[in-house]
């Protein structure tokens, strides 16, 4: 496979020069022999094996031998997985894909290739990626294999991350880091409605996560820096606009006790200061007071 990178680079560097050819017709010839189906010898297993390890391969393409940008190889992983997935709908025989995966199958290879998958969006391959790495036997673990990666991915790419989260039901995955990927989205501007609001119970828990960041102590310096990209974003008054805002939408006031006290307290602050006598002044402390106490 090493071979065939200074070709694959050629190929790149033509579509970059081109961009209206197909990339995917390109690069058939260097996997023409990978796709071959012959009956018997365990072909189903050696085909596994053979598009993992051609995943794992296409990622040196990155590494300084070769340096190739990220978004050219991700193309070239795309058009990899789009030729996969031609191949796959042409082999009819039923008893091709075994369930569940074979023994010999080296599972590390198959986490790695899994791994680099991740940098593409699945949603045009789901049924090629869930026959690959046997995904309705979820006993043999490989969902697990790339969370690590989905982690590091969250911080610069939660629409990426959501993609995997959604075409494969990653949903313990998706309640472990509903913090990171809450903020990401915002960071990122992307709509929190369209993105992760898929129930009444997510909007909930993401109220109540975003209400714990209005508050006037935040930690100094941030512990990481997708908060520290939050703060810089965010300060308190624009961030407690916004969650008051979806809190009155979705009828959850008290998913917010943060915001409202903040609110109150802001609120207090201009009626006091315009306050036109001393017994005003009084009665506002008095409520305030009485509202943060309940």
């Amino acid at each position: 496979m090493s071979s065939y990178f200074p070709n694959l680079l050629k190929v790149i560097d033509k579509i970059a020069s081109n961009p209206s050819s197909n990339l995917t017709i390109l690069l058939q010839p260097y996997f023409k022999n990978l796709f071959l189906h012959e009956k018997g010898c365990n072909c189903w297993r050696i085909w596994r094996q053979r598009a993992a390890l051609t995943l794992v391969n296409l990622e040196y393409l990155r590494q300084a031998l070769y340096n190739a940008p990220d978004e050219r190889v991700n193309k070239v992983i795309e058009a990899f997985m789009t030729i996969c997935t031609k191949n796959m709908e042409q082999i009819k025989d039923a008893e091709f894909w075994v369930f569940p995966l074979e023994e010999t199958l080296d599972r590390e290879l198959l986490g790695d290739s899994l791994k680099v998958l991740c940098n593409i969006s699945p949603k045009k391959h789901i049924s090629t990626i869930e026959k690959l790495y046997c995904f309705k036997d979820d006993s043999n673990g490989l969902k697990l294999s790339i969370n690590s990666k989905l982690e590091s991915l969250i911080e610069d790419f939660p629409a990426l991350v959501i993609d995997w989260i959604e075409s494969f039901q990653l949903y313990e995955f998706k309640a472990d880091n509903l913090q990171s990927l809450t903020l990401s989205c915002m960071v990122n501007n992307l709509e929190l409605a369209k993105y992760l609001i898929t129930n009444d119970s997510s909007k909930d828990d993401i109220l109540s996560i975003l209400d714990d960041y209005v508050v006037y102590d935040r930690p100094r310096p941030p512990p990481t820096n997708l908060i520290a990209n939050f703060f810089d974003k965010f300060c308190v008054s624009t961030l407690s606009t916004s969650v008051h805002k979806w809190a009155r939408q979705w009828d959850r006031y008290d998913k917010i006790p943060n915001t409202m006290k903040y609110r109150t307290i802001k609120n207090f602050d201009h009626n006091f200061f315009t306050a036109r006598s001393l017994e005003e002044r009084r009665i506002l402390t008095l409520v305030c007071f009485c509202f943060l106490a309940f």
